[in-house]
């Protein structure tokens, strides 16, 4: 892929959603604050926190010459929605995307944009962070290890808070398709389809506050090692999708903007977009396949439904032999 290069000067947004974040909005606000190079706005959507978040963070506005942008929901509408609103309204042309909690190294945005200036054809850059409790303390493991170790490669894992996009994926990464559960999630199911445009970082830039409030349980958030064993265990002890009507969605809507919202500063040569889109299709067969399996109450209809699935290939399209084995047992 030969995507063309943009020479916008770069304008850093900050987009922050938050939810009776008290306990510590305003230490990550004062990191941001803090870094040497100053964003140009943070935009803030509060999704009516029913603490001082909002009188907290008005007085953090008072004391900065750091324009912010609040915006108070007139109802809560969660939090993949509350991102998505956030993202829209950030005027620069890199945003980062940030919890409510985290700490932000001093050189983070520095590092970022200097990684986008030496690749300008990225439209995402995800960095690593350390692990910290409630206290701030260091678990001694990082997203990004825990990852490699767990899964073999920290490569098409997008964590929204780690990461910081350009302005212009928007087109194409906004709305978020119904049924999406987390604004990452879409991201990485859009750029392990473009790989080239998202870029991997081992540098650490801020510490990720893990505590019982997270919306995430995700092993790699663990503050032990973990191996690949544990993924298989974690995914073992997890429950059957009995629906994959997110996944269907994600795949409907990648297929549609693919042909219909390439981004004009993405070029995607016509025989790799073939091939995209053949995937595509074949996955969304796949999806189509296990979702008449799991809606259906025959135990022989499902092994029939496995093995079905099984010999069309279907089983690259999640977990492989395991996802097998879990629908033959269901």
């Amino acid at each position: 892929m030969q995507p063309q290069q943009t020479n916008d000067i770069e304008k850093v947004s900050v987009a922050i959603c938050t939810y009776n974040g008290k306990n510590y909005i305003l230490e990550q606000l004062n990191s941001i604050a803090n870094q040497t190079v100053k964003p140009d706005e943070i935009v803030i959507c509060d999704d009516c926190s029913k603490d001082d978040t909002i009188y907290i963070i008005k007085q953090f506005v008072s004391n900065t010459n750091i324009r912010v942008r609040l915006n108070t929901n007139d109802y809560n509408i969660g939090y993949t929605l509350n991102f998505q609103k956030c993202l829209g309204l950030c005027l620069g042309n890199l945003i980062f995307m940030s919890d409510q909690d985290d700490i932000w190294y001093p050189k983070k945005i520095e590092n970022v944009i200097s990684i986008f200036a030496n690749n300008p054809h990225l439209i995402g850059v995800t960095h690593d962070g350390r692990l910290v409790d409630e206290e701030g303390q260091w678990s001694g493991r990082t997203k990004n290890r825990q990852i490699r170790d767990g899964y073999g490669s920290n490569v098409n894992c997008i964590t929204g808070a780690l990461s910081c996009i350009r302005s212009k994926s928007l087109e194409f990464i906004l709305p978020i398709p119904e049924d999406i559960n987390g604004h990452d999630i879409w991201m990485n199911y859009i750029f392990e389809l473009l790989p080239d445009f998202w870029s991997f970082s081992d540098l650490l830039l801020q510490d990720l506050r893990r505590h019982s409030h997270n919306t995430s349980d995700w092993v790699v958030n663990s503050f032990n090692p973990i191996s690949r064993i544990d993924v298989i265990k974690d995914q073992f002890i997890s429950q059957v999708a009995p629906s994959y009507t997110d996944r269907l969605s994600m795949n409907k809507e990648m297929i549609k903007r693919l042909n219909s919202f390439i981004v004009d500063y993405i070029y995607i040569p016509n025989d790799i977009l073939i091939e995209i889109n053949a995937a595509l299709r074949n996955e969304n067969k796949a999806l189509h396949m296990r979702q008449a399996l799991a809606d259906n109450p025959s135990k022989l209809a499902r092994v029939f439904y496995a093995l079905k699935i099984f010999v069309f290939g279907g089983y690259k399209y999640f977990n492989g032999y395991f996802s097998f084995i879990r629908d033959l047992l269901r």
